[in-house]
């Protein structure tokens, strides 16, 4: 990819390897982490055409996020399809600040042209309602969110327990690691126990 100056790296993941080599292992993890672009993986478990729903699911409101949003948006125009946006909050979050969290998420979906929706939900267990809200969902459009442990950056938990059941179709993306740590480390930090944005 650096060779060839591209600006973005697509994947495809296959399903005949296990989750963590197809996703959080070996050549993805290597990509994820080193690739000086955007990297996009994809599955579909049927074809895009019948794209309808799409779920994003979003921790924080950040840069990337609201890429990832627009991202969606742009999908659902040529699909026709309407977008849902999901946040999943802490049950002992204050209500003022739940409510802040869904006017600027109502903004960011106004300025797209298409239909939308938003779950604003408490609870103590994100996957649960992740998975939930997938499926009744076509395609997911998510950000891969990573943890530093000893061993150096992992997957999250949150994201690889949601890996191991979703059924519908996936767009991930990651996005260079030094970009990733610059635009987080200033944006506004917001309690939330979800592990992607």
């Amino acid at each position: 990819a650096r060779e060839r100056d591209a600006s973005a790296i697509v994947m495809g993941w296959s399903e005949e390897i296990g989750l963590r080599s197809r996703l959080f292992g070996t050549l993805i993890d290597s990509v994820l982490q080193s690739s000086h672009c955007p990297v996009l993986v994809v599955r579909f478990v049927e074809t895009p055409l019948r794209v309808r729903r799409i779920l994003v699911p979003v921790k924080v409101l950040t840069p990337q996020a609201v890429r990832t949003v627009r991202f969606a948006q742009l999908l659902a125009q040529i699909h026709g399809a309407t977008v849902t946006l999901l946040h999943v909050s802490s049950p002992q979050t204050p209500r003022e600040q739940i409510a802040a969290t869904g006017e600027a998420f109502s903004q960011v979906l106004q300025e797209g042209d298409v239909e939308f929706e938003m779950q604003m939900v408490s609870s103590d267990n994100p996957v649960d309602r992740i998975l939930e809200a997938s499926r009744t969902s076509d395609l997911m459009v998510w950000r891969s969110q990573r943890r530093y442990t000893v061993a150096g950056l992992a997957a999250s938990d949150v994201t690889t327990r949601v890996m191991e059941h979703l059924a519908c179709s996936m767009l991930l993306f990651g996005e260079p690691q030094v970009f990733l740590k610059t635009a987080e480390s200033i944006a506004p930090r917001r309690e939330n126990p979800m592990g992607m944005s």
